[in-house]
């Protein structure tokens, strides 16, 4: 039995979005002999989320020091007011968080967490990154985090 895990992409061709995107599945039949696999399968239009022609805005995700944009979400996100974008994080513990946005977006001048606390402080920003021709930001936190699921955190640009 595949259950959604939660899990949203855009669908890619030539590196741009094609306005599909795909969730992931995972196995959770103990019996199966694909028990504990995942799988993307179609998720439907979504041109909010992956505009068509256009590159991602926002890839973000719990990784080690040496992280792997593959790894990393690329949707659901919601625009705030005031010129900001939530995600949810989640990590299986000891990883660093990163919220990766295209260089033309800014720079961000605010982190919220869940209880509206601002956490600026606790981030930085690293190295620039090219992904499939496109400059995006790199920012992490300075710490390793703990185990948790769907934390949402709003990043606000100047």
């Amino acid at each position: 039995m595949w259950q959604d895990t939660g899990q949203v992409r855009c669908v890619k061709e030539g590196g741009l979005n094609t306005g599909q995107t795909e969730k992931q599945q995972q196995d959770v039949n103990p019996a199966s002999n694909s028990f504990g696999q995942t799988r993307w399968v179609p998720g439907g239009d979504d041109l909010d989320m992956c505009p068509i022609g256009e590159p991602d805005y926002y890839y973000w995700g719990a990784e080690p020091a040496v992280y792997d944009v593959d790894n990393f979400s690329n949707a659901p996100w919601s625009e705030e007011p005031s010129n900001g974008v939530q995600v949810s994080f989640s990590n299986d513990g000891g990883k660093y968080l990163y919220f990766l946005h295209l260089e033309s977006l800014g720079v961000i001048n605010s982190v919220r967490d869940q209880m509206n606390s601002e956490t600026i402080s606790d981030w930085q920003y690293l190295s620039d990154q090219v992904i499939n021709g496109y400059t995006y930001k790199v920012f992490r936190m300075n710490y390793v985090t703990t185990v948790y699921s769907g934390v949402p955190m709003t990043f606000y640009f100047i």
